[in-house]
């Protein structure tokens, strides 16, 4: 596996991976005609067109991880925190996916080193990441990986589902301790 950051002409890939993901990972959570949506050719041109536009912009970064035969398997993207209410968390995880045929084997723990090391090198503070609070096997990722619970809200998926904010406040010291897991 290879973890690089991600470019604009990785937007197809991305694609390729979300829709996926978020097959097997909400299903039960959010509502079957929303996830069968996906599924539509157009809805997969516009997300293509999302993820070229944001990050030729700048409005977004990342990092994809690719397998041997150089596929995106996983990705990991995010900028500026789009909650100015957690003043602690100036930068924010948007989105981490991994295959499913791929998850259980480090994808998402070398995604998510890469892209709070790039945070943090952008100047990032802190990081935050909005979960649904019933994925319960994201939430644990993200406790696992040290996160402490911040926040809720409401938003829109079909119908009204409740997220879970995750902060990790202090980036330099996250890091760090990536940076010693690696020597």
């Amino acid at each position: 596996m290879l973890v690089r950051p991600a470019q604009a002409k990785d937007a197809a890939g991305i694609t390729r991976v979300q829709v996926p993901s978020w097959q097997e990972a909400y299903a039960g959570i959010v509502p079957a005609t929303y996830l069968q949506n996906m599924l539509t050719a157009e809805w997969q041109a516009r997300r293509v067109e999302h993820w070229t536009r944001t990050m030729t912009t700048g409005e977004i970064f990342g990092a994809v991880a690719e397998n041997e035969q150089g596929e995106i398997i996983g990705f990991a993207m995010g900028g500026s925190s789009r909650d100015p209410g957690l003043k602690d968390y100036d930068g924010e995880l948007y989105a981490i996916y991994i295959l499913p045929t791929e998850q259980q084997q480090g994808v998402g723990r070398a995604l998510f080193q890469a892209f709070a090391c790039d945070l943090h090198d952008r100047g990032y503070m802190g990081m935050l990441i909005w979960a649904l609070r019933d994925n319960k096997r994201a939430r644990a990722f993200y406790e696992r990986m040290g996160g402490q619970a911040v926040g809720k809200k409401r938003v829109m998926l079909g119908e009204e589902l409740w997220e879970v904010g995750y902060g990790w406040p202090d980036l330099m010291r996250l890091t760090a301790s990536f940076k010693k897991d690696m020597r």
